[in-house]
This record gives structure tokens, sequence and C-alpha cells, in this order.
């Protein structure tokens, strides 16, 4: 997302080889996508979590979850496959609210 950091044109860098598979067999995008979201009180949440759509398709996973007592929320991130991005998701039956975009 930050096309001025490196030139393409001025040789080789670190990463370049995942750079081009993604733009040559992504069409620039990536597949998945890391997300924050927050959920309503104090909620345990596994690591092995699944996040889900509301048709109950797997649309990726938790990968740490922690408690805010300040705000009464519960914070999980997670990786998400990009093409559910815009959908309302769920884990373990509790709506996720997304934080990130």
């Amino acid at each position: 997302r930050l096309p001025y950091v490196f030139q393409r044109n001025k040789g080789c860098y670190p990463g370049q080889e995942v750079i081009e598979r993604i733009n040559t067999y992504g069409k620039g995008r990536t597949a998945r996508v890391i997300r924050v979201f927050q959920i309503e009180g104090k909620k345990e949440i596994p690591k092995t979590s699944e996040i889900l759509t509301e048709s109950g398709e797997m649309a990726g996973n938790i990968s740490s979850s922690a408690y805010n007592p300040f705000s009464d929320k519960t914070l999980v991130m997670g990786t998400l496959e990009a093409k559910f991005v815009n959908n309302t998701l769920f884990v373990q039956s509790h709506p996720l609210t997304h934080l990130t975009t």
C-alpha cells in the first residue's frame, strides 16, 4: 500500500519476490488481510476460533484476543479472507465490529 517506499525499477530489494507474486497473480491485492475487531463485554475467545459470516461460511481465524476493562470490550485480531472484509462477521456467535480498515 506504500508504492513510493521503493522503486521497482532500481534493482533488488528485500521481499521483491513476494511483491512481484502479489502484483502478478493477485492483481495487486493479497488474498488475506489482518483486521482488529471488538466484541461487547468480556469474552474468552480462543486463538483457534473461526470467524464466520452470517451464513456460517468460514471467513478467517482469530490470532489473539484481550479484554479492555476501560471500555468493557474484548479486542480480537485475526486474518480474514479479503473477499469477506465488508461482510457482517461473527466469532462464537458474537458479532464483530471492525476497528481497522
